[in-house]
């Protein structure tokens, strides 16, 4: 039962320490820096933050425990938002309107003379003839639906312009 505990409550926890220490010693950077107002003490900041940083145990200034508990607070706070907003995902379920097709799927987009079609896997196949096939609405076309571009990824590797000339 303890180990329990400690892997569902300790063990998760462990990396908001690391943000408290940082942000604590970013208090410390802000609470040495010279300036009069919090814009002067920003850019001392960087000059105050090597100092800050050289001594690794925290101090006990009530300032930097509050920039440090802040800081760890407010990044567990966003984590926390985050993982509420998320999509609940199932494993091994399909999501939203999209579904695996099958064989009756693509039935109608293949021809019905096997030289008249592309392999796509071993048992689908897609027509190359470009008339609009009988009982749908929609034509198999071969224009792009988009402003022609280069796709070299359909090139053979010595037709590709990153392809070594060795010949």
């Amino acid at each position: 039962m303890r180990k329990d505990n400690i892997r569902k409550y300790i063990l998760p926890n462990i990396p908001y320490l690391f943000i408290l220490w940082a942000c604590l010693k970013a208090g410390t950077a802000y609470r040495l820096a010279a300036g009069g107002n919090m814009g002067q003490k920003l850019v001392g900041m960087m000059a105050t933050l090597a100092p800050a940083l050289a001594d690794f145990s925290p101090g006990l200034n009530p300032f930097d425990w509050l920039v440090g508990i802040a800081g760890a607070a407010g990044t567990r706070l966003v984590i926390y938002y985050k993982a509420k907003k998320a999509k609940k995902f199932r494993p091994d379920a399909e999501y939203g309107s999209a579904r695996w097709g099958g064989p009756k799927d693509i039935a109608p987009f293949a021809d019905p003379k096997f030289e008249n079609n592309v392999i796509l896997t071993k048992t689908e196949f897609l027509t190359t003839n470009t008339r609009p096939m009988l009982g749908t609405s929609t034509p198999v076309s071969s224009a792009p639906a988009a402003p022609a571009k280069p796709d070299f990824g359909s090139l053979p590797n010595c037709s590709r312009p990153t392809a070594p000339m060795w010949w």
